[in-house]
């Protein structure tokens, strides 16, 4: 259901140039505080612009021609008030969300795009779990609806471990649809090399545990290529939401290395 065979419109398998942010602006770090894995820990001045943002989206993975009932554009640019806060701890980061959001097991945060969504999972003893690892569940947008999603299966390891964390979001959905998250994901398309992601997991005492990863690699692809879902040796995570905006010809991926956990 991942990758249907389509048509696609826009050029694919394309690197993006990874070296110059081109939708928001930065005037540099207030400290530098980068520790011995080359995670940077320091804030970021970064001015919010969802013009800016939305224009290179739509430049980097396009747009569909017929969005008549989708959802296409950036939630209000108050969503992302604390692009380049580094500093700051989850708490601070979850007053983002709705309250209802503010208690989930896993998050994922872009820093410097400014973004929080709820991770959603699949248990490992469930019904679900086993439709998804044998191509059987068609009703993966009822986990896309609040949060991003964490594709069963693709790694059976924890965070951190090696292997292949794979996450998906919606880059654009139906207006009339009830989901809260359905342009967020766009977000990963601005995405730059060196860029942290980070994983929040609440353990067994409920202190969450937070896993940084940091860009390598940002490319659009067909989405009937399944390379993105293969296991790995390495410590890899890797993202992915629907191009071009408002259709589903394609895949944005973003994949990153672990670094650092905390």
């Amino acid at each position: 259901m991942f990758f249907q065979k389509e048509h696609s419109s826009i050029q694919t398998n394309t690197i993006v140039n990874l070296e110059t942010p081109l939708s928001v602006e930065i005037s540099g770090n207030k400290n530098n505080q980068t520790t011995k894995d080359g995670v940077d820990e320091s804030d970021q001045d970064i001015e919010v612009s969802n013009e800016k943002s939305q224009k290179l989206i739509y430049e980097r993975a396009g747009k569909a021609n017929n969005t008549r009932g989708i959802d296409i554009t950036l939630p209000k640019e108050e969503t992302f008030r604390l692009a380049g806060k580094r500093s700051k701890d989850l708490d601070e980061w979850k007053q983002v969300l709705e309250v209802s959001d503010q208690n989930a097991n896993k998050y994922i945060v872009l820093p410097t795009q400014g973004l929080i969504m709820p991770l959603n999972t699949v248990p490992k003893n469930s019904q679900d779990y086993q439709k998804f690892i044998h191509g059987k569940y068609d009703k993966l947008n009822s986990y896309l609806e609040d949060g991003a999603f964490e594709i069963p299966g693709t790694s059976r390891s924890g965070y951190g471990k090696p292997g292949n964390k794979v996450i998906s979001g919606h880059s654009s959905y139906f207006t009339q649809s009830k989901g809260r998250y359905k342009t967020h994901f766009q977000k990963i398309i601005e995405m730059e090399k060196g860029e942290q992601i980070w994983i929040f997991e609440r353990q067994k005492d409920m202190k969450y545990k937070k896993y940084i990863y940091l860009v390598t690699e940002s490319y659009n692809t067909p989405n009937d290529d399944i390379s993105i879902l293969k296991p790995s040796d390495k410590k890899l995570i890797t993202l992915f939401t629907c191009t071009p905006i408002g259709g589903i010809e394609s895949r944005w991926v973003i994949q990153g290395e672990f670094a650092q956990e905390k």
